[in-house]
């Protein structure tokens, strides 16, 4: 009698039996795997927390006045150099103070060219002629600055007359007083122009007056009387270009066109692109002693995680306050000691990003 012939299983009995069996043994080892993995690189606690620092460079105005044009926006890119703000200058007292140091040393000149005994006395006369008309060009631009303030003053004087609240004889000494300032400009430039032709008729007296024909400070002391005079007059008449100090983005405005700043204040902030240093805290008890070269393995609070090594760069002195960025949870003071850390290579760091540290302590 012939055998039976084996009824072979069905597919769906076997994968049934697979997934009773086996399945649930497959899936708990991918399941281990996976989170070991994130705990390799996402959970293991970090030994600090570091902060990238941050290059600020604060644009302030030179002088005191008027902000006219503002050049860049915020988080605009600027590189050293760039024109990025134009002012006028309104305060005129900084103009006397220059006008006052250039009359100092156009006096110590004239000290120094009356000691000089041994030259040519046509020449001398010459260069003394032409300190007068120097002199004389400095009183016309301090002049000028005076009656600017004054015509200011009347404006303001004549505005109250209308209003009725300043009397009308202080508004007609205001106006004697530019009047009379005027007249006085108008008789020093007349002055200034016969000093002018004077010394075009003795330009020939003066070939032989040089720094090899006198005393050698004396001549260069000149030098810088004509050019701080032309300085001067072009610092009155042009408006002054303020230019980016260093290269990176803007990163705040404090001032904008139509507003006056005084000088020392600050226009706005230029924060450089790239991090110099990570600087981080080990606070107490700290669990070994920091040390320069010690290995540091940097990672990104990203989603990739990235991370790189890098190295202990340096090692403060003394425990300090920690910054308000790097407080451990709960806590609103403590100290702690700071160390720097390098930048990683490979890895792209915004300034006053924070990451999370992890020291070998070998």
């Amino acid at each position: 009698m012939d055998p039976l012939p084996i009824i072979p299983t069905p597919s769906s009995q076997k994968w049934r039996e697979f997934r009773i069996r086996y399945l649930p043994l497959v899936v708990f080892g991918i399941f281990f795997i996976w989170a070991g993995t994130l705990w390799k690189t996402n959970i293991t606690a970090p030994t600090t927390t570091g902060q990238t620092e941050s290059i600020i460079a604060n644009v302030t105005a030179p002088e005191s006045g008027f902000l006219t044009n503002l050049l860049v926006t915020r988080f605009q890119p600027v590189n050293i150099g760039d024109p990025i703000a134009e002012l006028i200058v309104t305060d005129y007292r900084t103009e006397d103070l220059r006008l006052s140091q250039i009359r100092t040393k156009l006096n110590i000149a004239q000290a120094e060219l009356d000691t000089i005994m041994d030259q040519d006395r046509l020449a001398f006369n010459y260069e003394s002629l032409r300190l007068g008309f120097n002199r004389e060009l400095v009183d016309i631009e301090a002049t000028k600055a005076e009656l600017k303030i004054l015509e200011k003053s009347v404006l303001s004087l004549e505005k109250g007359v209308q209003e009725q609240v300043i009397p009308r004889l202080t508004y007609e000494d205001a106006l004697r007083s530019r009047d009379g300032l005027r007249a006085r400009l108008e008789e020093a430039q007349k002055h200034s122009d016969v000093l002018k032709s004077k010394l075009e008729e003795a330009r020939h007296f003066g070939v032989s007056f040089s720094a090899s024909s006198t005393n050698s400070r004396t001549a260069k002391l000149l030098a810088e009387i004509e050019a701080d005079r032309a300085n001067l007059v072009q610092h009155t008449r042009d408006r002054i270009v303020i230019r980016a100090p260093v290269s990176g983005r803007v990163n705040f405005i404090s001032r904008y066109p139509g507003q006056n700043v005084i000088a020392g204040e600050t226009i706005l902030a230029i924060v450089s692109e790239e991090t110099p240093r990570i600087i981080g805290f080990l606070h107490t008890p700290m669990p070994f002693e920091p040390r320069d070269g010690m290995e540091v393995t940097v990672r990104r609070r990203s989603v990739k995680r990235e991370e790189a090594l890098a190295e202990i760069s340096a090692v403060g002195p003394q425990m300090e306050p920690v910054t308000q960025a790097l407080l451990r949870p709960g806590t609103t003071f403590e100290v702690a000691l700071p160390f720097a850390v390098s930048v990683p290579k490979g890895l792209k760091l915004i300034p006053g990003e924070l990451v999370d540290l992890i020291i070998k302590n070998q």
